[in-house]
């Protein structure tokens, strides 16, 4: 018997992602691989995030019952929160990759926990500043 030999291009190894991983530091939401937030928009995600509460009509953001700092990829951006609910409400869900959520963030923050929106890097629609 003659040995054969095969060469392989590429082998790709892939571990399935976690719809929530909770680290030490913060939990993070893949919004992106939830099944739920198909044809929904992205405000419908936030409003699905675990730990995450909106009151007075959609328009007050609350993370575990304290009102949160909603951040676009890391970065503030100075809108109302009825303008964040507008924008979010506008676009579709595949727009939000991952949210973070940060119930203890740093100082900077305030005491308000932290909701971090990371957005797709394909997406062409951020939020301009008001």
């Amino acid at each position: 018997m003659t040995p054969i030999e095969i060469a392989l291009q590429e082998i790709v190894i892939a571990k399935p992602q976690k719809l929530i991983e909770i680290m030490i530091d913060k939990t993070l939401y893949n919004a992106s691989i939830d099944p739920l937030n198909k044809n929904k928009t992205a405000f419908d995600v936030l409003k699905n995030t675990p730990m995450v509460q909106l009151i007075n009509n959609d328009k007050a953001v609350l993370l575990n019952g304290l009102p949160a700092t909603v951040l676009i990829n890391n970065k503030e951006y100075p809108m109302l929160k009825s303008q964040l609910a507008d924008y979010l409400s506008s676009q579709p869900a595949s727009l939000i990759k991952q949210v973070e959520i940060i119930a203890l963030p740093s100082a900077k923050y305030g005491s308000s926990g932290v909701i971090n929106l990371i957005i797709n890097t394909h997406s062409k629609t951020m939020p301009t500043s008001c």
